[in-house]
């Protein structure tokens, strides 16, 4: 399994008006707009809160797609700085526009996120 690296996608692959849509409940569901809203969210948040590991990341197991579309099944996992380990299984659909990518959604299980990520429980979490 080849890991897929999300903030990897600002660099070369998103076209200028891409739109990352993370669906869930609050704190954890958020909508990016454009390669440098991405790279920030990474660098200030999820990039501070991860530990470097050598089987971080996200690894795909099966791809389905259909002229500009496609839709990613993945399993991600990870360690988070304070030793939290991270495990959740994500769907990702992606919409294509001149060869590069214009719109990602992602769906995961943001109850898991918001424990090891935002130490919070769902309950906690800001009504939608």
């Amino acid at each position: 399994l080849v890991p897929v690296v999300p903030y990897g996608l600002t660099t070369y692959m998103c076209h200028t008006d891409f739109v990352w849509i993370m669906t869930g409940n609050p704190p954890s569901c958020r909508t990016l707009h454009g390669p440098v809203e991405i790279a920030d969210f990474f660098a200030e948040g999820m990039g501070t809160k991860f530990a470097s590991t050598p089987c971080s990341g996200l690894y795909p197991v099966d791809f389905i797609g259909e002229g500009d579309r496609m839709v990613a099944v993945a399993k991600g996992r990870g360690e988070l700085r304070n030793g939290v380990v991270y495990n959740n299984n994500n769907l990702f659909l992606f919409e294509v526009k001149q060869d590069k990518i214009v719109r990602m959604v992602e769906c995961g299980d943001s109850s898991t996120v918001m424990v090891a990520v935002n130490g919070t429980h769902l309950e906690e979490g800001e009504p939608l």
